[in-house]
């Protein structure tokens, strides 16, 4: 399964309003394709895929992204995305994990919330809500919006 290039945009249409940047790392390219079929109906989203081969902080810093979704290993972030928890940007760093769809929200606190199985459309709920910095539930129930 091939990469996808680096900094492959998803636009979005409709009226201006601030964009939330997102960073995905090391997610199976279908996974990439599903969040951005679903991003493509929000107005708010601009999905930038990693480069494999660059070094994740540099891409943080050169995207200005406010959050980062990664897929996770044995239940974990990678190390490169772990370190990105005490950097100013981005505000949160969802972990994924393929086959089971299970998230949980990173933030610098430090802070995991565990988000259980959750849809496309959720985990851009939930990062919409982490990167906007709005304050979630401990324990998120999983069911529509995450509740904050």
């Amino acid at each position: 399964m091939a990469n996808p290039p680096p900094y492959r945009l998803v636009e979005t249409s409709g009226p201006q309003s601030p964009r939330i940047k997102v960073l995905l790392v090391g997610l199976p390219r279908w996974f990439g394709d599903v969040l951005t079929e679903v991003a493509k109906g929000e107005q708010d989203f601009e999905l930038i895929f990693s480069h494999p081969t660059r070094d994740l902080r540099s891409q943080v810093l050169d995207s200005s992204a406010d959050a980062v979704i990664a897929g996770m290993v044995d239940h974990k972030l990678p190390r490169d995305c772990e370190k990105l928890l005490w950097m100013q940007q981005p505000r949160a760093v969802l972990g994924v994990e393929e086959h089971s769809g299970r998230a949980v929200l990173h933030r610098l606190r430090p802070e995991a919330v565990e988000l259980g199985e959750v849809s496309p459309e959720q985990l851009l709920a939930a990062t919409r809500a982490a990167a906007t910095e709005v304050p979630m539930k401990d324990r998120w129930t999983g069911e529509g919006e995450p509740h904050v």
